[in-house]
C-alpha cells in the first residue's frame, strides 16, 4: 500500500523500490506488474513498447504527497499516441495513486502545459489543492512520466534536465 512520506523538508522525492518476493528468486517490479499491483489496465500495445525497469517516487510538499511513475519507452510517438488514447479513462483508472484523496473539480478534459520546454497533458482533480493526473514523454531520455500533481511535474523535468 502506498503510504505518505513526510520528513519536515519544503520539497522532497523520494524513490520507492517495489521488490516481489518469491520462487525462484525475488526480483524488482516491472510497469506489467505494478499495473497489476494496482488493478490498471493500461492500452493494449502500451506494455510492448516499455522497458522492463519501473522507477515509483512520492513527491512531498507542504500540499501532501503526491505519486510519480517513471518508465523507459522503445517508441516515444506510439507510446505518447497510447496515453492519448487513454485519456478517455485514464484518471479512473489511475485512482489508486491518488491516496484516496477526493476528486472536486469539474474539468473534464486534459489540457496542453508546458515546462521548461516539454510539452505534457494534465487534468485538475481539486479546485482547492495541486491533484490531478499529469504525463509526458522527456524526449532526451525516452521517459514516460505519470505523476499526481502539476508541481511534481515540474520538479520531475528538473530533475530530468539535471540528470542528461
Amino acid at each position: 500500500a502506498l503510504m505518505q512520506v513526510t520528513d519536515g523538508r519544503e520539497e522532497i522525492i523520494k524513490r520507492i523500490l517495489i521488490k516481489l518476493e518469491g520462487q525462484p528468486q525475488s526480483r524488482y517490479a516491472t510497469p506489467a506488474d505494478a499495473f497489476n499491483l494496482w488493478h490498471i489496465v493500461p492500452p493494449a500495445r502500451l506494455l510492448e513498447r516499455l522497458d522492463p525497469t519501473l522507477e515509483t517516487i512520492i513527491y512531498q510538499d507542504k500540499g501532501g504527497g503526491r505519486f510519480g511513475v517513471l518508465l523507459r519507452t522503445r517508441d516515444a510517438a506510439r507510446t505518447l499516441a497510447d496515453f492519448i488514447a487513454w485519456e478517455r479513462t485514464l484518471v479512473s483508472d489511475v485512482t489508486p495513486f491518488l491516496f484516496n484523496k477526493s476528486i472536486t473539480a469539474t474539468t473534464t478534459m486534459f489540457q496542453d502545459a508546458a515546462y521548461r520546454n516539454i510539452d505534457w497533458r494534465f487534468i485538475s482533480l481539486s479546485e482547492t489543492e495541486d491533484l490531478g493526473i499529469g504525463y509526458m514523454i522527456f524526449p532526451a531520455q525516452n521517459r514516460v512520466v505519470l505523476t499526481t500533481g502539476r508541481r511534481a511535474m515540474e520538479v520531475l523535468i528538473d530533475r530530468l534536465y539535471d540528470a542528461r
